[in-house]
């Protein structure tokens, strides 16, 4: 070690100056491979001990919000899609849709991606077609938490606590923002990137086996790519519609309740489109258990699962049953990484 980061480390630890007026540049500048990370270490308890410390008051304001999203924007998206579906020419008759006649009657002979491409089917209106699309994916994702309260309520021991830990930090957050918009997410550029890093580096696994790991690998890739012009396709048809409905909405210059209320939710499903608190969680994860090559395996995937699970059982443990569910319905990234890392 140098004399100068003797010397800075010595003057720090003596308490002479407070460890932020350390001149780090002095201290590291003449080492080839400088330690930085040096006072940041992984949890070696996993983050179990920690657990206790995540409760506040101001996580119910949060689980509320949750909640009210939730109930929301399921019953807007069930009453607008099926006025598109039942009745596209006449959707704006509903009394839960307060929108000008003359404009709603307008959005079947509006442009989309898809009528343009490939055409617009004899009797089959656009606005049908997406409303049946967006109920059907609403359909799944409630399907889906619904199968976790089963599983929730009827398993014990590992699916129990792996079905929790899905239902509160899947399936309750895509619920609370979710339209077809969501779609759109496969096209943004950092996911795009990172997916496509993903299926090149399982192409090269498929690759190097024996017999038909080639074709296996080519026929990954393509439809990845497939898969992705689908998504953008329905999703930003999707898009077109739902700002033509909120342009709708506000149209009559009046100011209404009801008509701010489709805004805001129009706002809310397109800031869903990429939700940031679950995305930069996941690439905590990513950075946690995927190693050096940033490529979850099989492996490393199912014990990411089995730390959420574990974490869950634990917090249930430690907490009352209402201060359990608001944490676990604010649960973010932060919370996270004050679990896994420890700084000296």
């Amino acid at each position: 070690m140098s004399m100068g980061k003797e010397q800075a480390l010595l003057k720090c630890e003596g308490g002479d100056a407070p460890q932020e007026d350390v001149d780090h540049w002095k201290v590291y500048e003449n080492d080839e491979f400088p330690d930085v990370f040096s006072h940041l270490e992984l949890a070696h308890d996993g983050g179990f001990s920690e657990a206790h410390e995540l409760y506040d008051s101001s996580r119910w304001a949060t689980a509320a919000l949750l909640i009210i999203f939730i109930l929301y924007n399921v019953y807007s998206l069930v009453v607008l899609d099926s006025s598109f579906i039942y009745d596209p020419l006449n959707a704006q008759n509903s009394t839960a849709l307060p929108y000008p006649i003359e404009t709603m009657t307008m959005l079947n002979k509006d442009w989309y991606i898809s009528t343009t491409m490939f055409g617009q089917t004899e009797g089959l209106h656009p606005v049908q077609v997406l409303g049946a699309l967006e109920v059907l994916g609403l359909t799944f994702y409630i399907v889906e938490a619904v199968w976790y309260c089963i599983q929730i309520a009827c398993d014990d021991g590992k699916k129990r606590w792996y079905a929790i830990a899905f239902l509160f930090w899947d399936s309750l957050p895509n619920l609370s923002v979710y339209s077809a918009m969501k779609l759109l997410d496969k096209i943004v550029p950092s996911k795009f990137s990172a997916n496509l890093m993903i299926e090149i580096a399982f192409a090269q696994e498929r690759s190097a086996r024996k017999g038909l790991g080639y074709v296996k690998a080519l026929t990954g890739i393509l439809w990845f790519f497939f898969m992705t012009f689908v998504c953008f396709i329905i999703g930003f048809d999707t898009f077109l519609l739902k700002i033509r409905v909120v342009s709708s909405a506000i149209g009559g210059g009046t100011f209404k309740w009801a008509q701010f209320l489709v805004c805001i939710q129009f706002l809310v499903q397109i800031l869903g489109v990429v939700q940031l608190g679950p995305f930069i969680r996941q690439r905590l994860f990513i950075f946690i258990f995927a190693g050096e090559d940033g490529i979850l395996q099989e492996t490393e995937r199912e014990l990411m699962y089995t730390w959420n699970a574990l974490l869950a059982r634990k917090m249930y443990r430690t907490y009352t049953f209402p201060q359990w569910l608001a944490v676990m319905m604010s649960f973010s990234d932060e919370d996270f990484q004050k679990l896994v890392l420890n700084e000296e």
